[in-house]
């Protein structure tokens, strides 16, 4: 469906994201894998600790994780910490390079790149995607494009960002 959403007249980036829990030290947190580099042109997250362009180009390389500030408070976790995240095909072993302000969950959220979940969960399926519309389009519609092409095929909840601030 990713690549079928960049055909969309006024669609301009698309990040294919997969948001599933794990288990971390006995609680489950959330996982977010998206192309971290994507990311960055798109919502940089400020630090509140660690370098803005180490840790968006560490992360986007596999080489780190960034921590949500209220998973490194509940666990104690620091930047430069090597956390152990299991996967299906065992522990998935970074250093924290970044920690930021995040909101996603309550117990905490885990940051990585794509490539890297589908390589250590071998699951290339997708949660949701995230659809920037190019500069002059009116988010209204393409947002109507995507029903009229997708509506009926898929269950598809399309949501402007002013909607998603509105329902949260």
């Amino acid at each position: 469906l990713g690549e079928e959403l960049r055909t969309v007249d006024g669609v301009g980036i698309v990040q294919d994201v997969t948001a599933p829990r794990i288990i971390f030290r006995n609680r489950p947190v959330l996982l977010v894998a998206v192309d971290i580099a994507s990311l960055g042109r798109t919502t940089r997250r400020k630090p509140l600790f660690g370098n803005m362009d180490d840790m968006y180009s560490r992360t986007a390389a596999g080489e780190g994780v960034m921590v949500a500030d209220n998973l490194a408070l509940l666990n104690n976790l620091h930047l430069g910490e090597i956390v152990e995240i299991p996967t299906p095909t065992g522990l998935l072993k970074l250093p924290i390079v970044g920690i930021v302000e995040d909101y996603s969950d309550q117990s905490g959220t885990f940051l990585i790149d794509r490539e890297v979940y589908k390589r250590y969960w071998r699951d290339d399926s997708c949660s949701l995607f995230r659809v920037y519309v190019k500069k002059g389009a009116s988010p209204l519609d393409v947002r109507q494009r995507i029903l009229d092409r997708f509506g009926g095929q898929s269950k598809l909840f399309v949501f402007t960002n002013q909607d998603l601030r509105r329902y949260i």
